[in-house]
């Protein structure tokens, strides 16, 4: 009888212990994920200002030589 109470105790104890296990993995999977999660938003952010200004310079480009010829045919 006492050797069943301790088997079934042990029992208990790596059910415990399993899901303990098993709770840390999916702690570390969140994590990862959230991990992942940020470095899209990152690598988005790069994009965006990366995109920004590409379009920013080659407008303002743009615009200028549109003025240079722009008084170029003007004065002469």
């Amino acid at each position: 009888m006492l050797l069943l109470l301790l088997l079934l105790l042990l029992l208990l104890l790596l059910l415990l212990l399993l899901l303990l296990l098993l709770l840390l993995l999916l702690l570390l999977l969140l994590l990862l994920l959230l991990l992942l999660l940020l470095l899209l938003l990152l690598l988005l952010l790069l994009l965006y200002y990366y995109y920004y200004y590409y379009y920013y310079y080659y407008y303002y480009y743009y615009y200028y030589y549109y003025y240079y010829y722009y008084y170029y045919f003007y004065y002469y």
